[in-house]
């Protein structure tokens, strides 16, 4: 759930009621906002550039350039009446772009190691960097880079509120979309993490 979207939220620790079913360690109740009788709404923008950072401690030690980061996570709401005094929605939305290198590191085999190989094999280690720093061995190199690691996450919130003589019927639905992706030794594999996450709930208060 989006930070916008949520209107209180009460941690327990420990000595909460049976309601809380099996849960151990503490629990976390967060109710997300609801519209009202006036349209009200905000908007947001959380930013970074490796233009405004130093660079790190290992990409220094290493000899390796600044590595270029985009940090953009925004995202907006809405809220008000259908019906006035008896049927209102709420919509959140909230996107996260992320472009940052992360250090990638490993042993790769030299021109001496793979005339030695097989073919099968040779063609299958030919995948692997071929740019290192010799090492005492004279088989194996050692190789260091940065590479883009990315994350694009999409999430929603909407909801419906209806007032019905002393009952408020809430219907809630989230959805998230992320797509995470790792770089690996070998530059064409790249690790890829999706996430599809539904969470839907009606809830009836009776006043």
């Amino acid at each position: 759930v989006s930070v916008e979207a949520i209107e209180e939220f009460k941690a327990t620790g420990s000595a909460f009621s049976a309601e809380y079913g099996r849960a151990t360690g503490g629990v976390l109740n967060v109710t997300t906002k609801s519209g009202t009788n006036r349209m009200h709404g905000t908007l947001f923008e959380f930013f970074r550039n490796d233009k405004l950072d130093a660079n790190s401690f290992f990409s220094n030690a290493a000899g390796l350039k600044k590595p270029p980061l985009r940090w953009n996570q925004f995202g907006g709401n809405l809220g008000g009446p259908v019906k006035r005094d008896k049927v209102f929605f709420f919509f959140n939305y909230e996107g996260a772009f992320v472009r940052r290198n992360e250090q990638v590191t490993g042993n790769v085999p030299t021109p001496a190691l793979l005339t030695q190989l097989k073919p099968a094999i040779r063609e299958a280690l030919e995948w692997l960097p071929s740019d290192y720093t010799p090492t005492s061995n004279p088989l194996v190199g050692f190789h260091r880079r940065n590479d883009p690691r990315r994350n694009d996450e999409n999430t929603t919130l909407s909801r419906v509120d209806w007032l019905l003589d002393k009952h408020r019927i809430a219907v809630r639905y989230n959805y998230n979309h992320q797509d995470y992706t790792e770089p690996t030794l070998r530059p064409r594999n790249r690790q890829i993490y999706p996430t599809r996450f539904h969470n839907a709930a009606l809830q009836d208060t009776a006043g």
